[in-house]
């Protein structure tokens, strides 16, 4: 049996502590998520 691909070979090994960091930052307003829609002129 096969095991399909994982996030962590996408994401990279090291995901979760950089998942963790973002989090933690945006807990603590360091960092912000900012929403776009552009359009073609």
């Amino acid at each position: 049996m096969s095991t399909s691909p994982g996030l962590g070979l996408i994401m990279g090994t090291d995901f979760p502590v950089l998942a963790a960091n973002l989090a933690r930052s945006l807990l603590y307003d360091r960092v912000g998520v900012l929403m776009a829609v552009f359009e073609a002129a």
